[in-house]
């Protein structure tokens, strides 16, 4: 009976009590949270700083006079930046020029699209190809404006050596210094240097399309351009509604690339381009508000076509979305 009794108990397995949750796991939890808390609201803190606090800060400046940046100068001036900003016919043609660069991003969203439907039929050589046009696309817009402003140098780019050697003295061309030529000058930069994201985007929207359906329309006698228009274009339409909306907020809000090659100077009566042909409405926006001191006008009226701007921006982006069940197909 003594033995049985030994051996039960070397058999039997140990019983351990269950020991108590320890609070420094609780207290590791907590700090965590409070830690990941911290890094999220950097973002925030920058969004409030660099972006919310100005434009509030904008906002009211369109109602008052002030003396250059001074913040404590403002006096409310009875609507009168108002009349000034409506009366001006400058920033009336910088919204059409806004237009035409808007027409330069459509230009540029054709040309990716057909692009990348040749692309998408070169499986090996269309990777490399992708990557050459994207190229442009992370360059420096200043640099590529730099670039092509002297290659339509009159007296010294390739592009006129090349002209006046094949055709001659009289085929030179003053590229920047006439309305017309100074217009196709942007828009072959804008084209030139646009596609490329573009390019990209469709390739990767050409592999959701369901092969089925090319086969079955194979089948019933329908050609490749049939197929695009009637498969691949709806297919993809989702791609296209985001390139769209993304196309005119980035012809709306042109700067850069008139910026330089209109070569306005430090005054805001300085001419961007001949006649102010390159003059955009954020061009316009920076001369008055930043770049020059106008003691009539200053930083209420660029407030003014700051909002101005983004209210038509706004409009176009709603529009669209209300108008995208009409053309855009989810399924």
């Amino acid at each position: 009976m003594q033995e049985e009794t030994i051996v039960l108990a070397e058999n039997s397995a140990p019983v351990h009590k269950k020991a108590k949750q320890p609070n420094n796991k609780k207290k590791l939890n907590a700090v965590e949270n409070i830690q990941g808390l911290c890094f999220a609201c950097l973002p925030l803190i920058g969004f409030c700083l660099f972006t919310l606090t100005p434009a509030l800060i904008a906002f009211a400046a369109q109602f008052t006079a002030m003396d250059g940046f001074d913040l404590g100068t403002m006096t409310w001036n009875n609507f009168a930046s108002f009349n000034t900003v409506f009366s001006d016919p400058l920033f009336w043609k910088s919204f059409g020029i806004d237009l035409f660069f808007v027409a330069s991003q459509f230009a540029s969203l054709l040309v990716a699209i057909i692009t990348a439907a040749i692309l998408a039929q070169l499986p090996k050589a269309g990777k490399i190809f992708t990557v050459l046009f994207f190229v442009p696309q992370i360059c420096s817009s200043v640099a590529i404006t730099l670039m092509w402003q002297n290659m339509f140098d009159t007296n010294f780019g390739i592009i006129n050596s090349v002209l006046t050697a094949v055709f001659g003295e009289e085929a030179r061309v003053n590229w920047l210094n006439e309305q017309g030529s100074f217009l196709a000058v942007m828009f072959f930069i804008t084209v030139w240097q646009g596609p490329g994201y573009g390019i990209l985007m469709y390739k990767a929207a050409f592999t959701n399309v369901n092969e089925s359906l090319y086969e079955a329309s194979s089948l019933d006698g329908a050609n490749r351009f049939r197929q695009f228009l009637h498969i691949t274009l709806p297919a993809i339409s989702p791609t296209t509604f985001f390139l769209v909306i993304a196309g005119i907020n980035a012809g709306m809000q042109t700067f850069d690339l008139p910026h330089i090659l209109g070569g306005g100077g430090d005054s805001w009566t300085s001419e961007f381009g001949p006649d102010n042909i390159g003059l955009t409405t954020s061009v316009y926006i920076y001369q008055i508000g930043i770049a020059t001191y106008d003691p009539t006008r200053g930083m209420p009226v660029a407030a003014i076509m700051s909002y101005g701007l983004f209210a038509v921006m706004l409009i176009v982006a709603i529009v669209n979305f209300k108008l995208q069940d009409k053309w855009v197909s989810y399924d």
